[in-house]
């Protein structure tokens, strides 16, 4: 709930008759490999570059050998992709594993974006010393909803996941965007506090959702946080105050096949900084990059021999996995 909702894609936008027909599509047509309609939900990187070293983040041991390059994407290049998913995209989420403030003119692809009668949405660290001009070209761009994560109450608490960053250059973010959504009149973006709990922190539950009422976030909410432990993937359980050992997604043996078919390879479509598409958000790596939307048609990514192949085995009517999208081969839920 805390990146969003279903209800985010209630938007005047998605009227739009293109839109309407690809969504009864996506409803009517039976699975299969090769599908008539195209993905409604997309998330574009404006860039993979981050301020920060979260430990369970690509950021926290990046290797430039391994990991998604660290680069911004062209405005000319994004403009190139959305006009091939304008007509289709009910929402388009302005982030992935960079820091999406970053780029000097995420708020240009957001305004873009929303001229075309698109939704978006953002997930930030928000550990950056934001201009006034950005805020308020921020605000103008019509974002919808801006995540901003924040482990903590206090400067001691907040950092020992989020490394390198600075509670106060949050805060003071924060408090221009409410400014300009003030002085522009809109309540847009809806400002969103997401604590992620871990063992360390679990106990200031209630004074990090004070600091949010304090700041007039729009909403709170507290998940549980991801973390490497003796070598394992763990995440903490709230309830039971305990960490759990948790199934990485991306693994390095050939696992068995889901029970549940993977809804990625059927909605949703994740354009990285470079304009190379991947099947999910989940894996970091290179191996995940499939082809070039700048220099393909969304037909021919989306319908690809190994989209096809993918959508196939986690349907069960293929045993081949051998031939589906690089990143699947090792992914535990297709």
């Amino acid at each position: 709930m805390s990146l969003g909702s279903k209800k985010d894609y209630i938007y005047p936008g998605n009227l739009k008759l293109s839109k309407l027909v690809n969504l009864l599509k996506s409803f009517l047509s039976g699975r299969s490999g090769r599908i008539v309609y195209y993905p409604r939900r997309y998330r574009i990187e404006p860039t993979t570059i981050c301020n920060l070293k979260c430990p369970y983040c690509i950021h926290g041991s990046y290797d430039e050998n391994v990991h998604l390059k660290n680069e911004h994407m062209g405005f000319k290049e994004f403009k190139a992709i959305l006009e091939k998913i304008k007509n289709y995209a009910l929402l388009i989420g302005f982030y992935n594993f960079g820091e999406p403030f970053l780029h000097s003119q995420t708020p240009e692809m957001i305004a873009w974006a929303a001229k075309h009668g698109i939704r978006s949405r953002i997930s930030s660290n928000m550990s950056i010393k934001m201009s006034d001009d950005y805020a308020r070209r921020l605000v103008e761009s019509g974002l919808y909803r801006l995540t901003c994560s924040i482990d903590g109450h206090t400067q001691d608490v907040y950092e020992k996941y989020r490394a390198g960053g600075k509670l106060e250059y949050i805060l003071e973010s924060v408090e221009k965007i409410k400014y300009y959504r003030n002085r522009l009149k809109t309540k847009y973006p809806l400002l969103i506090f997401r604590m992620l709990v871990f063992e360390w922190n679990h106990a200031f539950v209630s004074e990090t959702e004070q600091l949010a009422r304090e700041y007039k976030f729009d909403e709170f909410y507290a998940d549980s946080g991801s973390y490497m432990l003796n070598g394992k993937t763990v995440i903490w359980d709230i309830k039971h105050k305990e960490w759990k050992e948790k199934s990485p997604k991306i693994v390095d043996y050939i696992p068995g096949k889901s029970s549940t078919p993977c809804q990625w390879l059927f909605t949703g479509m994740v354009i990285n900084s470079n304009g190379m598409v991947m099947p999910c958000c989940f894996s970091n790596t290179k191996q995940a990059e499939h082809m070039s939307l700048i220099d393909c048609s969304l037909d021919e990514v989306w319908n690809s021999e190994q989209y096809i192949n993918s959508r196939l085995y986690t349907l069960g009517m293929s045993d081949d996995r051998s031939s589906v999208l690089g990143v699947c081969k090792h992914c535990r839920l297709l």
